[in-house]
């Protein structure tokens, strides 16, 4: 089956001519429809990234292994050495997280930007 197109992914999403999208912020005044639209367009929604990774997670009984769902573990803690700090292990939590914020920080951008531009040409 071929991949679907990004506007295929927006419909299955929100209906045909985009219907079920709004206004909604959260409280940093991200537009979340646009912000999980981006996502989705993207193929960085929480859902498909928490399937995909979670094949990758460390499986349990394994050294480093903690956790299920979003908790779970995807790559190993590492220990300081050498004159460099530790490094954290990473849970599906943490990729989706990183993965998703340059999408909300679009959202946010395009909404204030469109803001300008109506608040330009209404005076």
């Amino acid at each position: 089956m071929a991949d679907k197109t990004p506007i295929e992914l927006l419909e299955d999403e929100y209906g045909w001519a985009l219907g079920s999208m709004d206004t909604s912020t959260d409280s940093d005044r991200v537009p979340t429809k646009l912000a999980e639209a981006l996502m989705i367009i993207n193929g960085v929604d929480s859902d498909k990234m928490e399937e995909e990774l979670a094949e990758a997670a460390i499986p349990e009984g394994e050294e480093g292994a903690s956790g299920s769902g979003l908790d779970a573990v995807v790559v190993k803690a590492k220990e300081a050495k050498g004159g460099r700090d530790a490094v954290p292990a990473k849970t599906v939590g943490d990729l989706i997280e990183t993965s998703q914020g340059p999408y909300t920080a679009m959202a946010k951008l395009l909404d204030s930007y469109i803001r300008l531009v109506i608040s330009d040409e209404t005076g």
